[in-house]
């Protein structure tokens, strides 16, 4: 802890008038004064954290032996171990004795049990059905119980997962007093390989025989196959579904992909996610559905760009609010004012699409059923009751 000196005014005073003599003073005159000791500490008190003076000279060497030669590391090592066989142990206050323990030893308080009855427990307003079952089951049965009620903190992790699955607990486990153990780890195999063969669904698509075309961590595909995919799509008849998730696919095959759904009427899903595209390109895209309005669905997140930007996803709410016929929409939105405004038109379109097959198939709302095990049944003017939204 650092501690502040207080000096008087006077005493500041009187040492400066000591100093004014050493103003004028040549300093090989101050140093011609000194003697060798005095000089040899001056040269001692050098900072050793001054960044100023290289690292050589911020401590001097005061080693005062003539070096006995040049380093042996294994000599040292053998010196030092002979030097510390050689030392003598301290001096122990009480001998070493085997079996005999020295110094204070732990003595652990006794813990008071205190007696339970019956009368201190918990009571429970049970049906006497319940109260023999429970008093004449098994804790196999206790501990599938304790599952069922979710009492984690008296199941290990293994009895819990078995009670979820429905699964009875084994002798070996049926147990509260077992000992928690990690489980085993489950060997899962590593998916399989994308087999979708490219030259024959594009074949397929060129004769438009094909609905669903995956496309899924194929990086075996180069940026000409995939531009070839794109111009076969703008005269596509027959395919809806199109997936091509991690491709590396960058902006050119974004341009194409734009320019498909700009041609094509009958591609309802598009997901590229975990492609190279920016963010221009990705507004690009939904741009692009605005033309026909036939996409429901698109994927578009986990791109080169991570963030889209303001300016962007307020561009793609525009582009949304236009489109009425979008159901899903895949992207990360950073502004809650752009997924607040994504949800509300979702949710808006969803309805018009609703209200769509209410009025074309003569829809009528269904009535309220009451749930089974209920008493008493509902009113028949609740019943015939239409939801407000289905109303036209």
């Amino acid at each position: 802890m650092a501690t502040i000196k207080v000096v008087d005014k006077e005493s500041v005073r009187l040492v400066r008038e000591d100093l004014k003599k050493y103003l004028d003073m040549d300093i090989d005159e101050l140093l011609s004064q000194l003697t060798e000791e005095q000089i040899d500490e001056l040269n001692n008190e050098n900072d050793p954290d001054n960044s100023c003076l290289p690292p050589s000279e911020r401590c001097r060497n005061q080693t005062k032996k003539s070096p006995t030669g040049p380093l042996d590391r294994k000599k040292l090592l053998r010196y030092l171990e002979k030097l510390g066989k050689e030392d003598k142990d301290w001096d122990e206050k009480v001998p070493y004795e085997r079996g005999q323990k020295r110094g204070t030893q732990f003595i652990a308080k006794e813990q008071i049990k205190l007696p339970v009855s019956e009368e201190d427990g918990i009571e429970l307003d049970l049906p006497e059905e319940y109260e023999d079952a429970l008093r004449g089951a098994t804790e196999s049965e206790l501990i599938d119980i304790a599952g069922v009620l979710e009492l984690h903190s008296m199941l290990t992790q293994d009895q819990y997962w078995d009670s979820y699955r429905d699964v009875l607990a084994q002798e070996k486990d049926a147990t509260f007093l077992g000992p928690a153990k990690f489980s085993l780890l489950k060997i899962v195999p590593d998916e399989r390989p994308n087999e979708t063969n490219f030259a024959d669904s594009l074949q397929k698509l060129k004769g438009n025989d094909l609905k669903v075309l995956n496309l899924n961590n194929k990086l075996d595909l180069s940026e000409s196959q995939l531009l070839e995919l794109c111009e076969v799509l703008k005269s596509n008849t027959s395919l809806q579904s199109l997936s091509m998730t991690y491709v590396n696919a960058t902006d050119t095959i974004a341009e194409k992909l734009a320019n498909v759904l700009e041609d094509n009427t009958m591609l309802k899903v598009l997901n590229v996610d975990s492609n190279l595209f920016t963010a221009e390109k990705v507004c690009d895209l939904m741009k692009a559905t605005l033309k026909n309005k036939t996409l429901l669905e698109l994927r578009a997140t986990n791109q080169r760009s991570t963030v889209l930007g303001v300016k962007f996803e307020t561009q793609i709410c525009g582009f949304l609010s236009e489109n009425t016929t979008m159901l899903r929409l895949g992207l990360n939105f950073e502004t809650l004012e752009a997924r607040m405004k994504v949800v509300e038109y979702l949710q808006r379109n969803t309805d018009l699409l609703r209200q769509m097959r209410v009025n074309n198939e003569g829809y009528t709302p269904p009535k309220f059923v009451a749930p089974k095990g209920t008493r008493e049944k509902l009113p028949d003017k609740v019943q015939n009751t239409a939801w407000s939204s289905d109303r036209n």
